[in-house]
């Protein structure tokens, strides 16, 4: 389950989001693979995407619009 994940900035946006979409699929397909032995790790790294994705989301939507 090692994977090194870099932030990336979004196309038409000033804010970098904390992981790409790619990087986030990337992600969710390593934590499906893992075995019954590593379910707490899987979980615990399940909860921290969750939340980068939920601070990108809150930062996303605080923005004004470029208009």
């Amino acid at each position: 389950m090692a994977s090194v994940i870099v932030a990336s900035k979004r196309p038409h946006s000033a804010a970098p989001m904390r992981l790409s979409w790619p990087q986030r699929l990337a992600a969710a397909r390593t934590i499906e693979l893992a075995g019954d032995d590593q379910c707490g790790t899987a979980l615990a790294l399940m909860g921290m995407a969750c939340l980068l994705l939920l601070q990108d989301l809150s930062d996303t939507a605080e923005r004004p619009d470029p208009a």
